[in-house]
């Protein structure tokens, strides 16, 4: 308790006085209340749990609490609690001859010995020099703990982390260090960081990185180092100066992450992109314009053909007109893994869905599309792949429909900060086992011959826009009348997708 007294302002400087004597004890506390704003502590604490910042005592006081003075002195170490002992002019026969235990103890209670009667200038050095003194203790013992306290963190950092002085020169390694570089504490101290270089750079690199922290300003960059086994790694890292208290570079501090397996997943990742991109321009251009001409081919047979090979040339069609389609799916899809979120920006929802519904129509000719209500009027956060979330959605409807005349209903509503659209059709709906996984990679619906991609097509384009794709069961709904319910209120099932409006 007795070091965490305040010593600065003095207002906040606490004495404790152990001066038996009245005459004497009168004379301090005047001095003290004239020579500055000194707090005195109340005689009802003993010394052994009061706070204090400087003891004063005299020959009675010492020879009374001396072992209690030495204990505390030492309970406070490395922190100084200073004792100032009032002595006669005889001082020196006061704590010799006189008296030879106080002799013995004076050296590790006293710090200082001032005469009586008191010498005003003298008092008020002694003590301005004691509490100078404590002080730097205090200030010491604060930056010994948060020395303590960085070595602690540093010890435990995943990332490596050394301190040279300001020429450059290896003084601490963390044990990061050692196990992200190979080289251990004692091999590192001594040398400079320049036995990591990789001769990846040129000079130029180092001079300025020098420069940077020579200015007073941090560096940071990635930078390929090499083990003490000789791998290469990839180091990302902070350099900064350590100042002193005039503004000078006294030392410098680094901490490095390894990267190393970051930047080759990078690279892998870039390497997949320049795939995928190869792929999409093959998807796009090659297969895309091959199968067009055997559709144009097909057509051209048509009147070639017997009644006999109508069915197979039939299903030529078909089975184009499907993979034409896949080349879509697959050609959306390879944009949506090639995109960034960046990308995304506002689009109007309901020119995309009633554009989309259009062409649709067009393309099913044999189905039965409509819009139910009004679009609400709101911009959302999405691009132009928009269209194929819906055009994925009702050709699922249309396909996947087990009915002779599909139907779809299509639906919009708005809510504080979404709109979600319902596209509803008369199919066979989907069983609940299946609802959470549909949208997944290569699910199909039921007897599908599909890939499924075009639902793993719509839920990666919502992700990608923070939006969300379920599917419901359609709901029987009957006439008021009482009649049973008609083709025009089917049950299926309700793909229903929510997309975030733009602000």
């Amino acid at each position: 308790m007795y070091d965490n007294a305040q010593t600065t302002p003095e207002s906040a400087t606490i004495i404790y006085p152990l001066v038996s004597d009245e005459g004497n004890r009168r004379v301090l506390g005047d001095w003290l209340a004239d020579h500055g704003p000194y707090t005195l502590a109340g005689d009802d604490v003993p010394i052994t749990e009061a706070d204090f910042d400087l003891c004063i005592v005299d020959r009675e006081g010492l020879r009374r609490h001396r072992d209690e003075l030495v204990e505390i002195k030492s309970e406070a170490r490395p922190v100084l609690l200073p004792v100032l002992l009032l002595g006669s002019e005889r001082r020196s026969e006061e704590l010799g001859t006189d008296h030879p235990t106080i002799a013995d103890d004076a050296g590790s209670a006293v710090d200082e010995v001032v005469s009586l009667p008191i010498r005003q200038a003298e008092l008020k050095w002694r003590i301005k020099t004691l509490l100078r003194l404590r002080g730097q203790s205090l200030e010491l013992r604060t930056q010994t703990n948060e020395l303590r306290l960085f070595r602690k963190v540093a010890e435990a950092s995943g990332h490596a982390i050394y301190v040279t002085d300001r020429n450059g020169v290896i003084e601490y390694v963390n044990p990061a260090f050692e196990e992200i570089t190979g080289y251990d504490r004692a091999e590192a101290l001594g040398k400079q960081p320049s036995m990591l270089q990789s001769g990846e750079y040129d000079d130029d690199l180092y001079e300025e990185l020098w420069t940077t922290i020579h200015s007073g300003k941090s560096w940071q960059g990635e930078m390929i180092d090499v083990r003490k086994d000789g791998e290469r790694i990839v180091l990302e890292q902070t350099v900064s100066p350590v100042l002193n208290g005039r503004g000078e570079t006294e030392a410098f501090v680094a901490v490095a992450q390894d990267v190393t397996e970051r930047k080759r997943y990078e690279r892998r990742l870039e390497e997949q992109r320049d795939d995928l991109e190869l792929l999409n321009q093959v998807v796009r251009h090659d297969i895309r314009n091959d199968l067009q001409l055997v559709r144009g081919y097909t057509d051209l047979l048509a009147e070639h053909v017997d009644e006999a090979g109508d069915d197979d040339l039939r299903t030529i069609r078909e089975r184009t007109d499907n993979a034409i389609a896949l080349t879509e799916s697959a050609r959306d899809l390879a944009d949506v893994m090639l995109k960034s979120d960046s990308e995304n920006t506002t689009v109007d929802l309901g020119s995309t869905l009633r554009g989309q519904l259009e062409e649709s129509r067009a393309a099913h000719g044999d189905a039965v599309i409509e819009l139910r209500g009004s679009v609400p009027d709101v911009a959302v956060i999405a691009d132009s792949m928009l269209t194929s979330v819906f055009q994925n959605l009702l050709n699922n409807a249309v396909q996947h429909n087990d009915k002779a005349t599909p139907r779809v209903t299509v639906s919009a509503e708005r809510h504080d900060d979404t709109v979600t659209v319902r596209t509803a059709d008369n199919g066979p709906g989907v069983p609940d086992a299946r609802k959470d996984e549909i949208f997944g990679k290569g699910q199909k619906g039921l007897e599908s011959a599909g890939t499924g991609i075009g639902l793993y097509l719509v839920q990666s384009l919502l992700d990608s826009y923070g939006g969300a794709a379920w599917v419901e069961d359609r709901e029987k709904r009957r006439p008021s009348d009482g009649q049973p319910q008609t083709d025009r209120d089917p049950e299926g099932a309700v793909f229903v997708v929510e997309l975030p409006i733009a602000r």
